[in-house]
């Protein structure tokens, strides 16, 4: 992998390296911890992501893109810490992406590698596992250590509620990974499919899985644009439920393809294809979300995937 960029110095709890691959301007620690070396705009070829590359997250010391022309750069780079989801959002017209840390929520443009905004912190939730964001704004981000989700206003950047959720979904809910839809359900859960309502945070239902069979653990989800509701489960593959009774449908991709050996990330490219990021050998696919199908093996980082996004 292509590291740009070194990590400067440590102002608080969250370490971050920038995009930088010249020397740098604008030294300073002036949000929330955070420190960048870099060029003050997006004039130097480069220096910011396009529509369409994919981003992924390591074993939570790194966030990296792999470029459409070609090649990996590494985005940010953390010093320690558990694994990070992350996710993108438009707030007030501007593009962001919001990354889970140990510290809080890390909030930076989405298109300019070195201009981020502010920490926003989440003392309810001081070891985050994953983030899905809302089209208004609204996030929510899984605490595993505490067993509960927390519901959090992007544009005023404060918690808003945890949820009122977790003792029905079963003593041993542990969310991880965690998607919102475009009508405001939230699925979460590891062992288990558990939904909720957004605006309320009511736990609404365990998803039957009883007609699928080798399921080891659940690691990512994903909304269709059709609604429905696919999902990375560990020796089951990928596996589609129903938009609206999230009855099961099919498996799309069966388990043992190549790039589901394991935990595999799953999101949506902007022309709906599915993209798989291996948990095994951090390799990258691309499948039709229609009929399941390999459309190409993009080039990886060769180290395990933890999560994985498109640039709008």
């Amino acid at each position: 992998m292509e590291t740009i960029g070194k990590t400067v110095r440590s102002c608080g709890p969250l370490r971050l390296a920038s995009l930088v691959g010249v020397v740098g301007l604008g030294l300073g620690c002036p949000i929330g911890g955070l420190i960048f070396v870099g060029p003050p705009n997006c004039t130097i070829p480069g220096f910011c992501g396009d529509s369409g590359n994919i981003l992924f997250s390591t074993d939570g010391s790194s966030l990296g893109e792999i470029r459409a022309s070609g090649g990996i750069a590494t985005f940010l780079g953390f010093d320690g810490g558990t694994t990070h989801g992350f996710a993108f959002a438009n707030i007030a017209a501007d593009l962001r992406v919001f990354i889970a840390t140990d510290g809080g929520l890390a909030d930076f443009s989405g298109t300019q590698f070195d201009d981020f905004g502010r920490l926003i912190e989440i003392p309810a939730c001081p070891e985050m596992g994953d983030i899905a964001i809302s089209g208004d704004g609204t996030a929510v981000v899984s605490c595993p250590s505490k067993g509960t989700l927390v519901k959090i206003d992007l544009i005023a950047g404060t918690a808003v509620e945890d949820f009122s959720c977790c003792g029905d979904a079963g003593s041993g809910f542990a969310p991880f990974a965690v998607a919102v839809s475009a009508n405001g359900v939230v699925v979460a859960g590891t062992d288990a499919i558990e939904v909720f309502d957004l605006q309320t945070g009511e736990f609404l239902m365990t998803v039957d899985d009883s007609d699928v069979d080798g399921v080891t653990a659940y690691d990512d989800y994903a909304f269709a644009s059709d609604g429905n509701l696919l999902v990375s489960a560990s020796g089951a593959g990928i596996l589609e439920f129903d938009a609206v009774s999230f009855e099961f449908v099919r498996v799309l991709i069966p388990p043992g393809t190549p790039g589901l050996e394991a935990s595999a990330a799953i999101a949506f490219d902007n022309d709906g294809n599915l993209v798989v990021g291996s948990g095994a050998d951090g390799s990258v696919r691309r499948f039709s979300s229609m009929t399941g199908e390999l459309i190409e093996e993009v080039i990886g980082p060769n180290i395990s995937i933890e999560f994985i996004e498109v640039r709008p």
